[in-house]
């Protein structure tokens, strides 16, 4: 039985200073980050940017959209849908 990810939004810092707001979601088995608008996010371990997602080719999993930093760039202009629109074909 798969357990549903805690709904609470946590605050962090982003390396500039910029507060921003995020939740876990999934179980288990499949879990992401987004954000209060429902963007998957990833933490680019290259510069510790919290930066949007997309979803990866051929695979249930995100990756970083370069240049993407939350709470700095607009998702929707870069064509990103947020994560109640997506959905995964593998």
């Amino acid at each position: 039985m798969a357990v549903p990810a805690c709904q609470d939004y946590a605050e962090l810092s982003q390396p500039d200073g910029k507060i921003i707001k995020i939740q876990l979601q999934g179980d288990e088995f499949f879990s992401w980050n987004e954000t209060q608008e429902g963007y998957a996010i990833l933490k680019d371990a290259a510069d510790g940017f919290w930066k949007f997602a997309k979803p990866a080719k051929g695979k249930a999993d995100f990756e970083i959209v370069p240049g993407s930093k939350v709470g700095t760039t607009n998702p929707s202009l870069l064509g990103l849908r947020n994560c109640y629109e997506l959905t995964f074909t593998i």
